[in-house]
């Protein structure tokens, strides 16, 4: 599955999670944790095999102790994005070893990537997931905390590399080509229409000190 799917997969998930525990999450994370397994692929080079042990739900499971102690049941929407990404994308357009280290065998449909299948189900969660944007004003309200804009920068720079390294490896059809680019350009949009607004505040708060202290003086 591309990333399209995946992100869209991920967001769907983590959203599901937050709502029954009645918790925030920060979109970018969870598109974050979405493509997260997909790193092994900065290792190919290394030996490191794609779709490998990295994309077990129990490796994914395992790595996310620390969070999981640290942050509780605030984590398990960001835990449910990276679990969707083998368990509900990879497994339809390829075959994931699911139980790895327990066991090698290999589980998953393995729909041709990009067919009218894996083209039809990615496209559907996309929309799915632009609704849900939609609902939740997260494409009409810029992300006006610092930490959510870089946040938001990270994810449309980790998006990026995920696509020209696919578009360099597997062909991707137009139908979806065009939404992965309409994902990233509504996260750097959005990204820098927030900083912008930040920056315009801390001016504001800036002249309105300086007033102060010259009434002052």
């Amino acid at each position: 599955m591309y990333w399209l799917g995946h992100v869209a997969l991920g967001y769907i998930c983590g959203k599901i999670i937050a709502k029954q525990l009645k918790l925030k999450v920060i979109t970018p994370l969870l598109f974050l944790a979405s493509i997260f397994p997909d790193v092994d692929m900065v290792f190919n080079p290394f030996g490191w095999q794609h779709q490998g042990p990295l994309h077990s739900p129990l490796t994914i499971l395992f790595l996310s102790i620390p969070f999981m102690v640290m942050f509780r049941c605030k984590f398990l929407p960001y835990l449910a994005a990276a679990l969707s990404h083998p368990v509900l994308g990879d497994t339809l357009t390829s075959r994931i070893m699911l139980f790895w280290p327990l066991g090698t065998t290999a589980w998953g449909y393995h729909f041709p990537l990009g067919g009218k299948v894996d083209s039809f189900i990615e496209l559907v969660a996309f929309s799915l997931c632009l609704v849900a944007m939609v609902r939740a004003k997260e494409l009409s309200v810029s992300l006006r905390h610092i930490w959510f804009n870089l946040l938001g920068l990270m994810a449309s720079v980790a998006l990026f590399g995920s696509l020209l390294f696919v578009i360099s490896t597997f062909p991707v059809p137009l139908m979806l080509l065009l939404p992965h680019l309409a994902l990233i350009g509504l996260l750097v949009v959005s990204s820098f229409r927030g900083l912008a607004l930040i920056r315009q505040a801390s001016r504001n708060i800036y002249l309105f000190e300086k007033k102060r202290i010259s009434n002052r003086v």
